[in-house]
């Protein structure tokens, strides 16, 4: 975008990084603190530079949200004895202690 746009869009590199490490699978709201406030930041200089401004909150939210989306496709869901479902875990811990306590 730097090089048929502007090349203010080069500003929303360091956003766009920040965005990436901070954002999660579940996306909440402690973890997302720091990309949240640089979009806002960014839609704020947007009235004083626009396409600096644009360029930060837009590559901070495109940035965010689609490494929280490849996290959340890239989870591996963890169960306590690899299972295939998460109540078969627990179903069979129940069985295997009612099963004990009968001998």
């Amino acid at each position: 975008m730097s090089f048929i746009d502007s090349p203010w869009w080069l500003t929303a590199l360091p956003f766009a990084v920040l965005a990436s490490v901070c954002a999660q699978p579940n996306m909440n709201l402690a973890d997302g603190c720091l990309a949240y406030l640089a979009i806002i930041i960014g839609i704020g200089l947007t009235f004083l530079h626009k396409p600096s401004g644009g360029a930060i909150w837009i590559g901070t939210l495109v940035s965010f949200y689609l490494s929280a989306l490849e996290k959340r496709l890239t989870a591996r869901p963890v169960y306590a004895d690899d299972s295939a479902e998460p109540g078969d875990a627990h179903e069979n811990k129940q069985t295997e202690q009612g099963a004990g306590a009968d001998r």
